[in-house]
């Protein structure tokens, strides 16, 4: 169950998983109603590997500024077939802050990261924020 801030709307975060390969640098989100988002910027992609390797995710919002500007963003759940598996991640649009929990709902131990490795929360992640 992705959301936002009550600062921003939940149709501002996208989530796409990429199997095998390298994440795009971006790509058309599309909000609650199935339209394609007028700009796109991405926040993060977290891989199944560590190295920022194997299958990706990426983390998208339905703006041009990213987390700039104060915007912040967060997604209590994993997406289907990505809780407990991330093993790097890399942070982007601005997002220096981009916590990865062990459990849902922010809970558990954290990590801040643009990561090669997870560390102690390899394959642990379940929920995330961004921030500046």
């Amino acid at each position: 169950d992705l959301h936002s801030f009550p600062t921003r709307r939940s149709s501002d975060l996208t989530a796409r998983s990429v199997a095998r390969g390298r994440a795009p640098a971006s790509f058309a989100g599309r909000d609650a109603r199935g339209r394609i988002a007028r700009a796109s910027t991405l926040i993060s992609t977290d891989y199944g590997q560590g190295s920022f390797t194997g299958d990706s995710l990426t983390w998208t919002v339905s703006n041009s500024s990213g987390c700039g500007g104060g915007n912040t963003y967060q997604a209590a759940s994993m997406p289907s077939g990505w809780n407990d598996r991330v093993s790097s991640s890399k942070s982007a649009g601005g997002c220096a802050e981009n916590d990865h929990f062990e459990d849902t709902n922010f809970l558990g131990a954290a990590i801040t990261c643009t990561c090669a490795t997870m560390g102690s929360l390899n394959n642990e992640t379940s929920s995330e924020t961004w921030s500046q």
